[in-house]
């Protein structure tokens, strides 16, 4: 009988142990689970912010990119438009070189710095677009070139030019008022010269005005 006690006891010792380890492994792989579902939450969480963070970013350089080119293609134009305006409030009168425009373009007597002269002379300065490259081209000659009949190579350009129009403030003596023309009138300088002109900046398309008042006219 107690024998049998002694054996009960120990089975049951034995059931009890094995209950503890069985318990130990099944925490252990419980644990193990918890922290691999940590590691996939974590993991998943830092992928979202790096791809949050790497969007913004990207963001913010295409729109700084885009702001630093519209400001570069801003700076090009506010100088070529102040060579636009000296030359025009350089003009004279000069039988020998009328003053000639259109809507695409204009050429005029003025004073220029003269390279091969090395001085200031009198010579002619022409403003042409270009629509088939979508240039505004600007060129000077001095007096003997055009005496020769020389061409001039392109001094200053503007490019990604859409369209353009020049127009002219003239003075009508017949009907005495001023009014914005497409041309000037013959033989006579205009009071002043509008340039206005769209310029393609990938797709975006910039507008640009600038009206130049001449002191010189006859």
């Amino acid at each position: 009988m107690r024998k049998n006690k002694t054996q009960i006891t120990q089975i049951q010792k034995k059931d009890y142990t094995d209950y503890q380890c069985n318990h130990k492994k099944i925490s252990v792989i419980s644990d193990k689970g918890f922290t691999l579902i940590e590691m996939l939450i974590v993991s998943l969480i830092m992928s979202i912010i790096s791809l949050g963070l790497y969007v913004t970013l990207n963001s913010g350089i295409k729109v700084w990119q885009r702001i630093n080119n519209q400001q570069l293609a801003t700076e090009e134009v506010n100088i070529f438009f102040d060579k636009f305006a000296s030359d025009l409030r350089n003009s004279l009168p000069f039988t020998a070189i009328n003053f000639i425009g259109t809507e695409n373009g204009l050429s005029f007597p003025s004073v220029i710095n003269s390279q091969r002269l090395q001085g200031r002379t009198i010579g002619q300065v022409l403003y042409a677009y270009d629509s088939r490259t979508g240039l505004l081209n600007r060129q000077q000659k001095d007096y003997s070139q055009i005496y020769n009949l020389e061409e001039a190579a392109p001094s200053a350009s503007l490019k990604n030019i859409k369209s353009i129009v020049f127009q002219y403030y003239v003075y009508d003596k017949e009907h005495k008022e001023y009014f914005w023309h497409n041309e000037p009138l013959p033989e006579q300088i205009p009071q002043a010269v509008r340039i206005e002109f769209e310029s393609q900046d990938g797709a975006k398309t910039i507008s640009f005005t600038k009206t130049v008042t001449i002191p010189v006219n006859g």
